[in-house]
């Protein structure tokens, strides 16, 4: 996963970060569930940017967020002759563990909610945070679940950080718990497991 955007700054990775001129603080997330190591850098050796030098690396929480702080220098005449102003973050980041479970398709807004299912047929959103496309596999831990997919929707593709609406089924009466698993391959491969709960 050279490029997955697993973390950024802001709320879209595919954003440009916008620094005004001084110092700024600015949110760094990690959507991944895991902790991780990271490493920030810029491309520029030049770079008019700065990060505090004790915040170049560190540690990041599973699905948490850093305030950052950044400087950037006043404006120089000079540097838009060699492209001063503008530069590329990169960042390089670790886990000592296997992420078979690292929720980067889900249901809902939030990989760590459950999936809310009225009875009757509903439709919800299954989100890709990855920036490559995805193929997925949809199933349900319980045989005799009182959820069901609608099949032709229960394998398929995924578009780079995109979305599908997906059709479910909950069966009349008083429903129980379920676990849904959702497994992709791309790569990256992996799974996030939702729990899937019945609403009135």
């Amino acid at each position: 996963m050279p490029d997955d955007n697993m973390m950024c700054f802001g709320t879209n990775p595919k954003l440009p970060l916008l620094l005004r001129v001084g110092p700024s603080r600015q949110w760094m997330s990690n959507l991944c569930n895991k902790k991780l190591n990271y490493k920030l850098s810029f491309e520029n050796p030049n770079s008019c940017f700065s990060i505090n030098s004790s915040q170049t690396t560190g540690e990041i929480p599973e699905q948490g967020q850093l305030l950052i702080d950044f400087t950037r220098k006043k404006d120089d005449k000079r540097w838009k002759a060699i492209n001063r102003n503008v530069d590329m973050i990169q960042f390089i980041f670790t886990t000592q563990h296997i992420m078979p479970e690292d929720g980067l398709i889900f249901f809902g807004s939030n990989p760590r909610l459950p999936l809310l299912v009225k009875a009757g047929v509903s439709r919800h959103w299954m989100t890709n945070l990855c920036n490559k496309k995805l193929t997925y596999k949809l199933s349900f831990e319980n045989p005799n679940s009182c959820f069901s997919i609608t099949p032709s929707q229960t394998t398929g593709e995924i578009g780079e950080q995109g979305q599908l609406l997906i059709d479910f089924t909950r069966r009349p009466g008083q429903g129980k718990e379920d676990k849904l698993t959702i497994e992709y391959t791309g790569p990256p491969s992996g799974k996030t497991i939702v729990r899937v709960m019945p609403v009135e």
